[in-house]
């Protein structure tokens, strides 16, 4: 998938386009700390997707869709699952699969590695792994 060149930096936004067969249908870019965009995604109907490893952080809400989608390692599927209201965190260097057995909508929020150095400076830990679907009182 090709996008606009401001969003380049943004590698995450590629890898996620190519596992879900398709483009983002919002994209909003920051250069606030560097770079954070912000993009929404509504899949075709997809057994499941794997989105390799980045070095950005990415925060997913599910906003519709699928209430079946779980995390897989292999052939195993979590037993929690995601339902629209939940929230994903995936730190940079983690590759995930997912098993999302229809259409899912969903929000992701892509925070580049200019901006999240500026935030470890901060002295703020990322979490050692991914964490999926959970709620935030936020």
């Amino acid at each position: 998938m090709r996008f606009p060149t401001q969003i380049k930096p943004f590698r995450a936004i590629e890898a996620m386009a190519s596992a879900v067969h398709v483009g983002p249908s919002l994209v909003r870019e920051s250069a606030v700390f560097g770079g954070v965009c912000v993009c929404a995604w509504d899949t075709p109907w997809l057994e499941g997707f794997e989105l390799p490893e980045t070095d950005e952080l990415i925060l997913a809400y599910h906003s519709r869709g699928s209430h079946d989608v779980r995390r897989q390692q292999g052939t195993v599927l979590s037993r929690s699952r995601s339902i629209p209201g939940l929230l994903t965190l995936i730190p940079p260097g983690h590759t995930v699969a997912y098993h999302t057995g229809g259409r899912v909508s969903f929000t992701t929020v892509h925070v580049s590695r200019t901006a999240l150095g500026e935030f470890l400076r901060s002295g703020t830990d990322l979490p050692a792994h991914d964490l999926f679907a959970f709620r935030d009182a936020f």
